[in-house]
């Protein structure tokens, strides 16, 4: 990788956001989608979502169920999309990979999910 370029960082920079919040805070996500909404309509983003997890996984659930909650699950619009990506460890054995599968697909649809081995970069999957 070479040096950066401080004008392309600059720009990079500019459109980096940090919001704070408790993953079972339901406000916390009330104010996401709400900063998302301005940030979609300021920079004429189209509403496309990437939601990245990679956090402790006993505290998937409480996320997924409060992107849900929010509304931060559907599409802005019919010409947008969100995906969320979930790193392993999708659960601790079998059991309770099914039931934080069941929790996911709750609130997102098949097609929006992608679980992934942070440490292969691998996609992983459910039996059924």
């Amino acid at each position: 990788m070479g040096p950066s370029d401080s004008k392309q960082w600059g720009e990079f920079a500019t459109s980096m956001f940090y919001s704070p919040g408790d993953y079972a805070n339901q406000e916390a996500y009330v104010r996401l989608a709400k900063r998302l909404a301005e940030l979609e309509s300021s920079k004429n983003l189209g509403g496309n979502r990437l939601i990245y997890l990679s956090t402790p996984p006993e505290v998937y659930p409480d996320i997924v169920e409060q992107l849900g909650r929010a509304g931060l699950a559907r599409p802005a619009s019919p010409d947008s999309g969100v995906r969320i990506i979930i790193e392993k460890p999708f659960g601790r054995d079998l059991a309770s990979a099914r039931e934080l599968n069941q929790v996911v697909l709750n609130v997102f649809e098949k097609k929006q999910v992608y679980r992934i081995d942070h440490y292969l970069g691998k996609d992983t999957c459910i039996l059924s």
